[in-house]
């Protein structure tokens, strides 16, 4: 296993894992208003990354091919939206709600390559759909609300997955095309919105600083995960997602208050539980087909 990739798969997952910290400095501050800094501050970091390593020309052939650009309109659209939900549920103390649907993406995921890419379903992928699937039946009975933001979190960034999966093009390409999209929008939003300079006034030294940086912030963790993820095996890729929402949940409980109940635990054990064996059968699948091209390599 290459370890400089699995240090860089490691660290964009930490960075993301930390972001609520981030975001929190806002707390108070309109959303949108987040939201819009993020997008256009990104545009401009990716492109100078881009930039800097000449693949600048990559933007532009992307832009003019019809067939990549009908998925990257909309999982623009979609990541916009995600974008959008997670900095207001960060502001709005609704950390947990993000966690959760961070933890269940990846059942998500799966549900949406058996529905869209007819891959396979095992025992123990059922057995995980269906403790998740209780686990989120606790969460409804016991806020006594549907749990809209972590399953529009999960869904959201499911979604996102399958679009760039149709579209097939570089990370960082990608992103730089998806924040241009919608940069023309921002520019707009920050002329128009009356209360753009009166928020600006009010920033103190740290807010400015994080708000400049949110690009960074936003690209840094993609780069490095690009970067590193080719490298290795699908299964350690699987395990290391998990480092985000795990922070998430602590930073959310020790450093931001939130309160982590019985109830919560529950709810988050059926989760945890079925990843558990998510993560088991996916193991397994991967051991019988390195077994499987073994025999055939000796045969």
């Amino acid at each position: 296993m290459n370890k400089k990739s699995l240090f860089l798969v490691f660290f964009a997952f930490a960075l993301w894992g930390v972001l609520p910290l981030y975001w929190d400095i806002f707390h108070g501050v309109n959303a949108i208003f987040i939201l819009a800094c993020r997008i256009f501050f990104a545009t401009i970091t990716t492109l100078i990354v881009l930039a800097s390593k000449k693949r600048l020309p990559e933007v532009l052939t992307t832009l003019r091919d019809k067939s990549k650009m009908k998925f990257l309109v909309p999982s623009a659209i979609v990541i916009t939206i995600n974008w959008g939900l997670y900095i207001w549920a960060i502001i709005a103390g609704h950390v947990l709600d993000a966690s959760l649907g961070y933890y269940m993406n990846p059942l998500v995921v799966f549900v949406a390559g058996v529905l869209v890419f007819r891959e396979s379903c095992g025992k123990f992928e059922i057995s995980a759909l269906i403790l998740a699937a209780a686990g989120v039946l606790l969460v409804t009975l016991q806020c006594g609300q549907f749990p809209l933001i972590a399953l529009s979190h999960a869904f959201l960034f499911a979604g996102y997955g399958i679009l760039k999966r149709f579209a097939a093009v570089d990370g960082l390409v990608s992103v730089t095309i998806e924040t241009l999209l919608f940069a023309p929008f921002t520019i707009l939003y920050f002329l128009f919105w009356p209360n753009t300079l009166s928020v600006l006034a009010s920033f103190n030294y740290l807010q400015w600083a994080a708000i400049i940086l949110s690009g960074a912030a936003t690209a840094m963790p993609l780069i490095l995960y690009s970067q590193g993820v080719n490298d290795l095996p699908f299964i350690t890729v699987g395990f290391l997602q998990y480092i985000s929402p795990t922070l998430m949940l602590v930073i959310g409980v020790l450093l931001m208050g939130q309160p982590f109940t019985t109830s919560d635990i529950i709810s988050f054990g059926f989760i945890w539980a079925g990843l558990i064996l998510f993560t088991y059968g996916m193991v397994l699948k991967e051991r019988s087909a390195a077994k499987l091209q073994a025999q055939g390599e000796n045969s």
